[in-house]
């Protein structure tokens, strides 16, 4: 999967399978269904497979409405057949439509108006899944979902709900399966795998598609995904919308069509091509390799789909959330990346391609709603992934929110790595490489300061609970992006600190054997702490207002293996020596340091450090205001070894910040606030340096 993922980032490349919905070809003048009537600050659109319309309404209100997604595409919402296969009531069974009656699995006519009108007085539309190529599988009786009968014997059909009849359907020109995909006549003509074709040359047939979505267009859907469009003829695609209205005026501007985009699976060589189609809406369009730089505005891409995740409907390997580290990344550059429109997907864990959405199992299979953990993502034993909720992705749709129009510029890239900067607001960087970090200083447009990262966190009252990036007075920034991690950074994530904040680096040399350094990476941590005077005035409580703590916002960057630390550093807001909330059960006394050092490409490379192996690293933003004119002391420790320093008579510091002297006495270390201070462990010698 890594050589597979490592394809996504060539050179304006994005070839993780991602497939794409794209116009290729020239545009009509007055074609209008690839105008997307959303809100431009929520660019994003998400797939919520399988959901039910009153989990929809809710998680609209509660969750949707505080992130970058203002599209939601849900299950074809029509009448389908009700069977159980293997077990199970198959997730395929809403794509073989009964009737056009809005009563399906996901739930009823009355709560699908319910849950359009909520979400879009929270500013999020709905895009309906569009199942009109065909109804049922051939040669099948019973009752649909809403418990309509049908029929679909061929030549004696009979589908009363709509109602269609025998002369409805393309029996008369072929009463068989597809065979020959080479041959365009018969892939829109015959039976895609059993399912019985319309006649959609019929006007009367056209008609009553268009009854189907005019009726929707009426409740204030957005527009649809024609699903199967290969399967029709494109000349009966654009009759039916031409008898479809304009979207409902209560709801969206006047005079604006539905957006409409096609699932057209065209590898390049197919009989059919996607350009076809893309005179009255988008297109999918499931080639790989496409160049990211054509074509931009009829665009609609994706990671993976209800379809292709399962290994059919142009899938293959794709990513999913079966391999999340991967996936994360790629949906990522997809969210980064101005490219069309972004379509996140949200699925139910499966282990089988028939397998349906989580139910109460037999008899009525009733879909189950999601639950969710305290921190909001699903629970697992509910079923539902929720890729949507995922952190990363859901801070991610933000940013996205944030750059929304804005050009790529700044680009540099190679086949494993890409970074970019969006207009003046916004810059991304990847880093696929399994092995080696990116050591990259780049401009990014954006103005100086510090700025949290969307990947790993978000701005809080206390700053930032991931990753700060600092970006210099020159708009540049320097970077050590970790192996198979990104950053982004935009202006929705610039933190507002008062002046008096500066950035403050501790360095530390405790020479450690190989055996350590692994220790270390298994929770053996160097900490320091303000080892101040006030502690004689009874100070114990690590809050804000007592003297003996200095905030502190950590920016050191580490790798993602370095657990312990990395759950140390976010619960540490303050430079003190008192005991601070556990962090998911570690210790968390004093502020933990990294394990550094200054060769490029080696795990634990710190541009800081110009110094050399094992120094131990704190960068962080200080308030230079709770210091004591510009300086503070410390005492450092090694709690692998139970090492504490013993009381040292700091010397004179080398250095342009060593000139100055501490306005104290101290037995400890005297470091400034605003420098790199570089200390040996359990020795008075010092350097202090400003930060270049």
């Amino acid at each position: 999967m890594q050589k597979h993922f490592t394809r996504l980032i060539a050179w304006l490349l994005l070839v993780v399978h991602w497939q794409v919905v794209v116009g290729a070809g020239d545009k009509v003048s007055d074609d209008c269904f690839d105008e997307l009537q959303t809100d431009l600050h929520r660019p994003v659109a998400v797939h919520l497979f399988e959901w039910k319309w009153t989990d929809i309404a809710n998680e609209c209100e509660t969750y949707l409405k505080d992130t970058g997604i203002g599209l939601i595409q849900v299950s074809p919402p029509n009448e389908h057949a009700v069977f159980e296969h293997k077990g199970d009531y198959s997730w395929w069974l809403r794509y073989q439509p009964v009737s056009y009656l809005l009563h399906s699995r996901s739930g009823t006519e009355k709560e699908f108006i319910d849950m359009v009108q909520r979400c879009m007085k929270v500013g999020i539309k709905i895009l309906v899944d569009g199942v009109i190529n065909h109804m049922v599988g051939a040669n099948m009786k019973g009752y649909g979902s809403g418990g309509s009968y049908y029929n679909s014997t061929p030549f004696k059909e009979s589908f009363p709900a709509v109602p269609y009849g025998p002369s409805d359907f393309n029996d008369d020109i072929c009463n068989d399966n597809i065979q020959n995909y080479g041959n365009a006549a018969e892939v829109r003509n015959c039976r895609l795998v059993s399912l019985i074709d319309l006649k959609l040359s019929k006007v009367e047939v056209q008609q009553k598609i268009a009854d189907y979505l005019n009726h929707l267009i009426d409740i204030g859907v957005a527009g649809f995904r024609i699903d199967a469009a290969k399967h029709m003829w494109p000349d009966d695609i654009r009759n039916i919308l031409n008898r479809v209205k304009h979207l409902n005026p209560a709801y969206y501007p006047k005079d604006k069509c539905a957006f409409v985009f096609h699932e057209v699976i065209d590898q390049g060589a197919e009989a059919i091509q996607g350009s076809e189609y893309v005179d009255f809406g988008r297109i999918t369009n499931f080639r790989y390799g496409l160049d990211l730089s054509a074509a931009n505005h009829d665009v609609l891409v994706f990671v993976d789909n209800h379809d292709n995740q399962r290994g059919s409907g142009g899938g293959g390997k794709v990513l999913t959330y079966k391999t999340p580290k991967m996936y994360k990344l790629a949906v990522s550059f997809m969210l980064a990346w101005n490219y069309g429109i972004p379509r996140l997907m949200s699925s139910y864990y499966f282990d089988g391609h028939d397998m349906g959405p989580p139910s109460s199992g037999k008899p009525d299979f009733k879909t189950k709603s999601p639950t969710f953990t305290p921190d909001g993502l699903c629970n697992k034993s509910s079923g539902w992934v929720c890729e949507h909720r995922w952190h990363e992705i859901k801070r991610m749709t933000l940013f996205s929110a944030s750059v929304a129009g804005l050009p790529n510029t700044n680009i540099i890239s190679d086949h494993h790595r890409i970074a970019f900067s969006r207009g003046s607001n916004g810059f991304y960087a990847l880093n696929n490489d399994p092995h080696s970090a990116w050591v990259v200083q780049v401009q990014t447009n954006l103005p100086a300061g510090f700025y949290c990262d969307f990947m790993t966190g978000s701005v809080t009252n206390k700053g930032c609970s991931g990753k700060t990036i600092e970006v210099t007075t020159d708009g540049k920034v320097k970077l050590v992006v970790e192996p198979e991690t990104a950053v982004a950074i935009s202006v929705a994530s610039k933190l507002t600190l008062p002046l008096s904040y500066k950035r403050t680096v501790v360095l530390i040399h405790f020479p450690t054997t190989k055996g350590k350094m692994y220790l270390f990476e298994e929770e053996s941590i160097l900490h320091t702490g303000k080892k101040a005077r006030c502690i004689f005035k009874g100070c114990k409580a690590d809050v804000i207002d007592t003297p003996c703590s200095i905030p502190i916002i950590h920016i050191e960057d580490v790798q993602s293996s370095w657990e312990e630390f990395i759950h140390w550093r976010s619960d540490d807001y303050f430079l003190d020596w008192s005991t601070g909330d556990n962090a998911e059960g570690f210790s968390t006394i004093g502020t933990p340091l990294a394990w550094s050092t200054n060769i490029k490409n080696q795990a634990g490379y710190q541009w800081l450090n110009k110094y050399g192996e094992h120094y131990w690293l704190m960068d962080v933003l200080m308030d230079c205001n709770r210091t004591e004119s510009g300086w503070f002391e410390f005492q450092s420790a090694m709690d692998s070894s139970n090492l504490v320093e013993s009381a040292i008579k700091q010397t004179k510091c080398n250095g342009d910040g060593g000139v100055a002297e501490p306005p104290f006495t101290t037995t400890f270390h005297a470091a400034r606030c605003g420098f790199v201070n570089v200390f040996q462990f359990n020795t008075p010698a010092c350097t202090i340096e400003s930060i270049k």
